[in-house]
């Protein structure tokens, strides 16, 4: 899914998903908006000063007084699971899902045939293989060691193509946000 930024920042991004405009920081949900008529729903701040300047930035960009509309965390994500519980939501994410399972397989291949002398090699590629797919990749990303990469790469490899359930995927994911 295409990232439209809402200033220079990398870090505040909104999507256009069925209907929603799901607002993120970095990649937690903070916001949505139906596009239909407008309405946004938006989580208090349960996280840090930079996502509740992304909050306010949010409100800025719809519109909308600052911290009057915002519920609770809890509230929030049922809303949004709710709203992203429709059958055509659910077809998206079944493609999506069989895109990353695509990037993963042709990544693993890709590691077992190229140069185990040069892992960087092997990296830049995996790594294109997954933004390709719609991954996004942190900052610092450069900076991490090859051992580091490579634990990160093996892993989304592992939870895509390792025969890991849809569950083990979900909790997974749900730790890591």
């Amino acid at each position: 899914m295409k990232k439209y930024y809402l200033r220079s920042t990398r870090n505040l991004y909104y999507t256009n998903e069925n209907g929603l405009r799901v607002f993120y920081s970095y990649s937690t949900p903070i916001a949505f908006q139906h596009l239909q008529d407008n309405v946004l729903r938006i989580s208090e701040n349960v996280w840090s000063i930079t996502t509740a300047k992304h909050l306010n930035w949010v409100e800025d960009f719809v519109g909308v007084e600052r911290k009057t509309g915002r519920e609770p965390n809890a509230e929030f994500k049922k809303n949004l699971d709710n709203a992203r519980g429709s059958k055509i939501y659910n077809d998206q994410v079944t493609a999506a899902n069989n895109q990353i399972k695509t990037a993963a397989t042709v990544s693993k291949l890709f590691g077992l045939l190229c140069d185990k002398d040069n892992p960087e090699i092997k990296h830049k590629y995996q790594k294109r293989y997954f933004e390709i797919a719609g991954l996004s990749f942190p900052e610092d990303w450069d900076e991490l060691s090859s051992e580091e990469k490579d634990r990160r790469l093996n892993k989304v490899i592992n939870m895509n193509v390792g025969g890991i359930s849809s569950e083990q995927k979900w909790k997974l994911c749900k730790k890591s946000v």
